[in-house]
C-alpha cells in the first residue's frame, strides 16, 4: 500500500469526510493516524465514513507506534491536519521534516501560520478541501517542507536561538558565559539526543538540589 495522502483527524466533520467522496478516485488511499480520544475510537470515524460513502478510501491506524507513524509519512505525497485547535502540533513538523508538504485547516487556532506557507504546504477551508488537496498534489513537487524545516525550525535551531539570547542577557549583565543550554527534543518525549550532554546535565542537576524547595506533604 503506497498511501497518498496522510492525516491526524480525531473528530472528522462532515463536511470533511463529504468533501473527499467527489475526489476519491484522484487521490488514491488516505492514511488517517491517531488513538482514543474523548470516547471515540476508530470505529466510530469507520461508521461516519460508511455513511458518507468513503470508508473504502480510508486506512485507519490506531495507537500505531511512532516508528509505523514515520514509515507512513515516508509512503504519503500530503500530510492533513485539519483539527481547530491546536498549538505546535507535532504531526505538522513530523510532515515538514519526512519532506511531506502540508494541508492545515484554515479555522485552526495556535498552529504557527508562519510555519505553512509557500515552500511547506496550504491552509484550507472544510468547503474548497477536496479541491485543494487535488492541487497540492498535482503541485507537490515545488515544495520544499525539509529544506525550510531544517532552516528555519526544530530542536536544533531552536537551541541555537534561544542559546544566543541567554549569552546576550549574560553578557548586558556583565556576568560570565560559560556553556549553553544542552540540545533536547521530542521522541516521543523530551530526551537527550547526545549521551555525553545528558550525563553531564544530570550531573549540572544534582547540584541544583539544595535549592530546590521539597513539596510538602499536602503538595
Amino acid at each position: 500500500m503506497s498511501a497518498r495522502a496522510i492525516g491526524r483527524i480525531p473528530t472528522p466533520s462532515t463536511t470533511t469526510l463529504r468533501s473527499l467522496k467527489p475526489i476519491a478516485r484522484r487521490i488514491g488511499r488516505v492514511a488517517l493516524v491517531g488513538y482514543p480520544c474523548a470516547g471515540r475510537t476508530g470505529d466510530d470515524i469507520r461508521r461516519e465514513a460508511a455513511r458518507h460513502g468513503v470508508l473504502d478510501l480510508l486506512d485507519i491506524y490506531e495507537s500505531v507506534p511512532p516508528e509505523r507513524v514515520s514509515e507512513l509519512l515516508r509512503q504519503s505525497k500530503v500530510a492533513l491536519m485539519l483539527t481547530k485547535r491546536e498549538g505546535a502540533n507535532r504531526a505538522i513538523y513530523e510532515a515538514l521534516f519526512s519532506d511531506v508538504p502540508v494541508l492545515v485547516s484554515e479555522s485552526n487556532v495556535g498552529v504557527n501560520r508562519a510555519h505553512v506557507n509557500d515552500e511547506t504546504g496550504v491552509f484550507s477551508s472544510d468547503e474548497d478541501l477536496g479541491e485543494n488537496l487535488l492541487r497540492l498534489l498535482r503541485e507537490r513537487a515545488r515544495y520544499t517542507p525539509r529544506a525550510w524545516a531544517l532552516k528555519h525550525t526544530g530542536y536544533q535551531n531552536s537551541t541555537r536561538r534561544l542559546n544566543t539570547m541567554l549569552r546576550n542577557l549574560a553578557v548586558q549583565r556583565g556576568e560570565a558565559w560559560t556553556a549553553g543550554i544542552y540540545y533536547k527534543k521530542n521522541r516521543p518525549h523530551a530526551m537527550f539526543p547526545d549521551a555525553r550532554e545528558r550525563d553531564a546535565a544530570r550531573r549540572h542537576l544534582a547540584t541544583l538540589e539544595p535549592f530546590l524547595r521539597a513539596p510538602s506533604k499536602t503538595e
